[in-house]
């Protein structure tokens, strides 16, 4: 659900209680971040000519704007608006909103038109006339055109709305505040976020969050979290975000609701992970494999990414006791994806840390494993790390015998078998050659989607033959 989407849905109503929290950080999780936009300048006029004045009594004229007006805050009488001050019956309401609907599908016919300024034009009319309707259905407005002004790169446009939201987020602060002021604030918030604005929006949930934990109203603290952690992680603030979703793990701890403690150990887990900070993420993957040891299926994958963080925080001994029970709880349930990746990523750190003799032990096995459960790409990848390995230990005639299997596998996939006749004849050449076989460039078979796979998770040769 889009932002605007999210914006259209609380005309009817603002969405609250737990639905919309974790409704938010599903959102999140699919939610693709945005870069920041850059400062907006200001376009300024050419220089004014001056006029001396006639009689040096006159009193000088004063200097003309050098700023463009700011069509939102032009002032002048508009046919669609009942002139006079007082406020519009319901009638003249209705009558106003269906033309300013009007305007605004006319602005998006000009927009798709290739006619950016004259839809502006039109946009900018509408979000003048919407002030007669209230705050309300002006937020909705200014966020709806703010995201099309920034997504068209109309910074100026981005400029004058922004402007109008501040204006608007100091008048619902002020006395007398405004009976809606929460679904007002919740508007704007969202409104800053369409003009990516994120520490704008900040300063609208950040006050939100302490009222509401000053009233100890939990529900509203648990949801204003959502909205902050969700806007962090938009804008890959990490350090930010882990604390914030620290502070919902702990809420759904004491509320004892399993659902929210799992998606949040998963958004800790995530954001830590991005933070490039591995080992701060382990925690969060044990609790996960705690709650989760009465569902089988789920285990092989979080106890492969448990090692993944452990492989990558230098705990070499960790991982590789999880990159075993990994392996190990896939052939328990038949995931064969799972085993196959833990048993190259087991072999990859074997072969980092020097320990030649365990890698080849596993290479060997992944030769047969690959074909044991019909995927080729495994046990080609396989051959070629064994053959790699032999020439290490100097081994040539092992390297050439592996080199061969691996010729055999790409003959069948039709995948890059030159490659494997290179390596057998580089491996065959005198041993006093002016360069180690070992050494010389891997090149990487791309997969070919006639390739039988047991799985459509299956890792790659791309994947699994990064070294």
């Amino acid at each position: 659900m889009s932002r605007w989407q999210q914006c259209s849905r609380m005309q009817n109503g603002i969405p609250s209680g737990l639905a919309s929290g974790l409704t938010g950080i599903v959102v999140g999780l699919l939610a693709i971040a945005l870069p920041s936009p850059a400062q907006l300048p200001t376009q300024v006029l050419g220089p004014q000519i001056k006029t001396p004045p006639k009689s040096q009594a006159s009193p000088p004229k004063p200097q003309e704007d050098r700023f463009p007006p700011n069509p939102l805050e032009i002032q002048e009488p508009d046919p669609l608006l009942p002139q006079g001050k007082q406020p519009l019956s319901a009638a003249e309401r209705d009558r106003l909103r269906t033309a300013l609907d009007a305007l605004s599908a006319q602005g998006s016919a000009k927009l798709q038109a290739g006619q950016t300024q004259e839809a502006f034009d039109l946009w900018n009319r509408e979000l003048r006339l919407r002030r007669a309707l209230g705050y309300r259905e002006e937020l909705i407005a200014l966020g709806r055109v703010g995201e099309i002004a920034w997504q068209q790169g109309q910074t100026q446009e981005v400029r004058y709305i922004t402007q109008r939201l501040q204006q608007i987020q100091a008048a619902i602060q002020k006395p007398p505040v405004p009976a809606d002021q929460a679904d007002l604030t919740e508007l704007l918030g969202i409104a800053y976020q369409l003009v990516r604005s994120p520490n704008l929006a900040l300063s609208v949930y950040e006050p939100k969050l302490a009222q509401a934990r000053q009233r100890k109203n939990a529900l509203e603290e648990f949801n204003t979290l959502n909205e902050i952690g969700l806007l962090q992680l938009n804008w890959f603030r990490y350090p930010s975000a882990a604390q914030t979703y620290r502070d919902l793990l702990t809420i759904a701890r004491q509320n004892q609701d399993p659902t929210s403690e799992v998606l949040y150990l998963i958004q800790l887990t995530y954001v830590h992970e991005q933070a490039k900070q591995p080992e701060q993420a382990v925690p969060y993957l044990e609790d996960l494999l705690q709650i989760y040891q009465e569902q089988p299926e789920v285990l092989p994958a979080l106890t492969l990414r448990l090692a993944e963080n452990y492989d990558a925080a230098r705990n070499f001994e960790k991982a590789e006791q999880n990159y075993q029970a990994a392996y190990t709880l896939s052939q328990a349930i038949t995931q064969s994806s799972y085993g196959a990746d833990a048993l190259q990523k087991l072999g990859k750190l074997y072969r980092r840390n020097d320990r030649w003799d365990a890698a080849i032990q596993v290479y060997d096995f992944l030769v047969d494993y690959g074909q044991t459960i019909n995927d080729l790409y495994i046990s080609m990848n396989a051959a070629d790390q064994l053959g790699q390995l032999r020439l290490l230990q100097k081994d040539t005639a092992g390297a050439i015998a592996a080199f061969q299997q691996g010729l055999q596998f790409a003959q069948v996939l039709q995948l890059r078998p030159e490659y494997f006749s290179k390596r057998i004849e580089t491996a065959q050449k005198p041993a006093d050659s002016s360069s180690s076989p070992a050494d010389s460039p891997k090149v990487e078979p791309k997969a070919s989607p006639t390739t039988p796979s047991t799985s459509p998770t299956s890792p790659t040769i791309e994947k699994q033959k990064k070294s």
